[in-house]
């Protein structure tokens, strides 16, 4: 589901797959990091009831930038 929402201004075919291609690279792992771990960052980010209403899309996002080091 993040790919494609982050694929859809694409205009054509070739650059919709250039867009997935590079998200993919993006969105899909850290570095230094298993998959428990990010998914224990996405727990954690809903322990903040705050936070509920944020699609788990955008958690994951927010989680990945954080383990790569990005501020908040």
């Amino acid at each position: 589901m993040l790919l494609l929402r982050e694929s859809s201004g694409g205009s054509s075919a070739t650059t919709r797959n250039e867009i997935v291609q590079a998200k993919a690279e993006d969105f899909m792992g850290v570095a230094g990091f298993r998959f428990s771990d990010l998914v224990q960052q996405v727990d954690d980010f809903y322990r903040d009831s705050s936070d509920i209403r944020i699609p788990v899309v955008d958690a994951y996002k927010f989680t990945v930038k954080k383990l790569k080091g990005s501020s908040r």
